[in-house]
């Protein structure tokens, strides 16, 4: 009877420490995931500025047409990196950046005078989940 009391405290012990060790294997995958969606994400955002600021340069396209050239440019961009594209959350980013850069961008009437309005919220970033 002893053994099997050895036995079963040895076999209890081994399973806790089995589960110890893959919980810990899960959460250091999961953030080593979100460690790159962040820095994919942030390089996403970086290559995007440049397409809205190379965007701005067409003087003959409309708005509608620039963001269309500027999401080609980014889905080709997350394709050449063997990315996954997410259109609706690069689509997002864009339409933020283009909001801020008119906020900031805005003249008045009187003096064509720069007026920075942005929020804090309006300067928040946010994360592609890829």
């Amino acid at each position: 009877m002893e053994t099997l009391e050895k036995i079963f405290a040895i076999v209890s012990a081994a399973l806790g420490a089995l589960g110890t060790i893959v919980g810990l294997l899960i959460s250091l995958v999961k953030n080593k995931k979100a460690k790159r969606n962040l820095a994919i994400t942030q390089l996403l955002t970086n290559a995007l500025q440049d397409f809205v600021v190379e965007a701005e340069q067409f003087t003959n396209f409309n708005g509608e047409e620039k963001k269309e050239y500027v999401m080609t440019k980014a889905n080709r961009y997350a394709l050449q990196n063997k990315w996954n594209f997410d259109e609706e959350a690069v689509s997002e980013i864009v339409e933020d950046m283009i909001s801020l850069s008119k906020s900031v961008n805005k003249r008045e009437k009187d003096g064509n005078v720069r007026v920075a309005t942005a929020t804090a919220a309006e300067n928040q970033t946010k994360q592609i989940t890829l």
